[in-house]
């Protein structure tokens, strides 16, 4: 009862954001997509790459990742082709994109910048790595293909900043850099605003 009270404690708080999220939202007309381009491109990016690159690992941490990355992928492209005898339009993208994907990131990173340390933060963003890759790859192509040629599907994926972030991050990890404290502060600064603007979004 004391760790679900704890927990609860925690979490609470994100849930309060959701609504505010909502009650901006609604009442005072604020616009969403602006808001998510800020965090997709800018906010994101940062604490991903500096939460992978502050964290030392080994090879053989990511072998976890690539197993849920081959199996995200896997499932994707199933359900696509099983849901393209059903569906001739967008739909079999969407849910192709869907059947592959969860949320580690707008809620799911909250979450752990709020019950973890840095450290274990870190292991978290790890795990997530080839949910991120998922996303910006062939689950953003899937997505892309709905509407755009594959080429430019491809060119899309490509300039998703947050793939570069975390391969970045993680080629970074290796080399066990030093940062200092002035990077850690800015480091928690973007977690603090990753967490009140992906929830809210």
């Amino acid at each position: 009862m004391a760790l679900f009270t704890h927990l609860l404690v925690k979490i609470l708080p994100l849930y309060v954001i959701v609504v505010l999220g909502f009650v901006g939202g609604r009442y005072l007309k604020i616009d969403g997509r602006s808001v998510s381009v800020l965090t997709i491109y800018i906010v994101a990016p940062f604490v991903v790459f500096g939460s992978l690159a502050t964290t030392p690992f080994s090879a053989l941490h990511l072998v976890l990742p690539l197993i849920f990355y081959i199996l995200c992928c896997s499932i994707s492209v199933f359900s696509y082709f099983v849901t393209g005898r059903l569906f001739h339009d967008g739909t079999r993208n969407l849910l192709g994109f869907a059947s592959g994907d969860s949320n580690t990131g707008y809620f799911g990173l909250p979450v752990a910048i709020l019950l973890f340390n840095p450290a274990m933060v870190g292991l978290y963003l790890l795990s997530s790595v080839c949910m991120v890759f998922y996303e910006n790859t062939l689950g953003y192509y899937f997505l892309s293909r709905g509407t755009y040629s594959t080429r430019q599907a491809v060119k899309n994926m490509l300039s998703l900043p947050l793939l570069w972030a975390t391969a970045a991050g993680l080629a970074m990890s290796f080399f066990t850099p030093d940062f200092g404290p002035e990077f850690a502060d800015l480091l928690e600064k973007f977690k603090g605003a990753f967490s009140v603007l992906g929830m809210m979004i």
